[in-house]
Parts: structure tokens; sequence; C-alpha cells
């Protein structure tokens, strides 16, 4: 809660907390802003003028999460999923959900088949584990779409620098296929390897 959530729960205005303080009130506004943090011993006053604890009023002033403290966050929870997806694990949705944490992370990669190769640029894979589609997308805006149907299966094949592979059975062609395609029983096998 911000001191300015404590004022206002207690019905008090900056004049008046400002006064009770004995400071002046852009003094109290720039705490509220964050511009200003006051001392130890103003935010014993502030707990005792607004009968809390110290600790709500200390935790008011708290630094908040940076950008890096949630970029770190994001790469470990990513390489819990990564661990979970390594250890034997053929889970598509998991994979689906990694792809969703790659995409906030900026991660590039490859995909192969045979002689083809396609680099993407770009992960779009929507809201964690809300994902049923991941698109791999180059700087030209050519795609490779897999979704939760058109995946047969997943096997991590190595996880090492960074560099994580995958082999993934689809059920429709992704890189161009020869005359003898046959809808009902075609299977590709893919390798994609996401950059870190």
């Amino acid at each position: 809660m911000s001191l300015r959530d404590l004022r206002l729960s207690k019905k008090m205005t900056q004049e008046k907390l400002a006064e009770e303080l004995l400071v002046q009130v852009p003094t109290v506004r720039k705490w509220e802003q964050g511009k200003a943090i006051p001392s130890f011993n103003d935010m014993d006053k502030i707990a005792k003028i607004l009968n809390v604890k110290i600790e709500e009023v200390t935790s008011a002033f708290a630094p908040k999460e940076t950008k890096r403290q949630k970029d770190i966050e994001q790469r470990n929870e990513m390489a819990g999923y990564i661990e979970e997806l390594f250890d034997g694990s053929s889970d598509i949705v998991a994979f689906l959900y990694l792809s969703s944490l790659f995409e906030v992370t900026g991660v590039r990669g490859v995909v192969a088949y045979e002689d083809a190769v396609f680099p993407f640029t770009k992960v779009i894979a929507g809201k964690p584990g809300e994902s049923r589609a991941v698109v791999l997308m180059d700087k030209y805006n050519n795609r490779v779409v897999l979704t939760k149907t058109n995946i047969i299966c997943i096997t991590p094949v190595s996880w090492r620098y960074n560099v994580f592979n995958y082999e993934i059975k689809v059920n429709c062609p992704i890189f161009p296929i020869n005359d003898d395609y046959n809808p009902d029983s075609f299977e590709q096998t893919i390798r994609v390897s996401f950059f870190y």
C-alpha cells in the first residue's frame, strides 16, 4: 500500500499530515509521488499519526521491482519449463508455454528440414498459459506455424550454451514437399533451435 493509500484510508489530507509531521505540504507530495523518501524518524511518526504498523509505512517506500528483476524472474521461470521439457517430457502445452516466454525475451532461432533452413527472428505465441500456437517469423514476415493440433510429438534433443534444440513431428507440411504428398498419412519431422 502506498503512503497516499495509507493516508486516504485514514481520511487525512496531505495538509493535515504535513501539519502533524511539522513538514511542508510539498514534502508530503514528493513522498507520495516517489520523488523523495522520508527519514526513518519521519516514517515512525507517520506510522503513529496514521495508527498503522511501521512495516506498512516502510513497505510503502520499498524499491519497486525493476525491469531487470522482472527479466531475471522470467529467465528463472523459463529455466524451470526448459528443465521440465528436457526431462524427457514431450508435453506440447509446456512447449507452447515456453514459446510464449521466448516471445517476451526476444529469442531467435532456426527451423530445419533436410536441406531447408528457415531462420526466424521473432516468436509470436500469445499470453503464457493461453497459447495454442507458436508463430516463428523471419525478417520478411515469412512464417512457420506450430499449433496444438499440427504437432504430433516433441522430443527435446539438446540444451547447451543457451541453445535449445527440439525435434518436432508435425502432421502437415511446414516445408515444401514432393508430389506424393498424402494429407491423410502425412508426417514431417523438423528441427527447431531457439537461441536464447
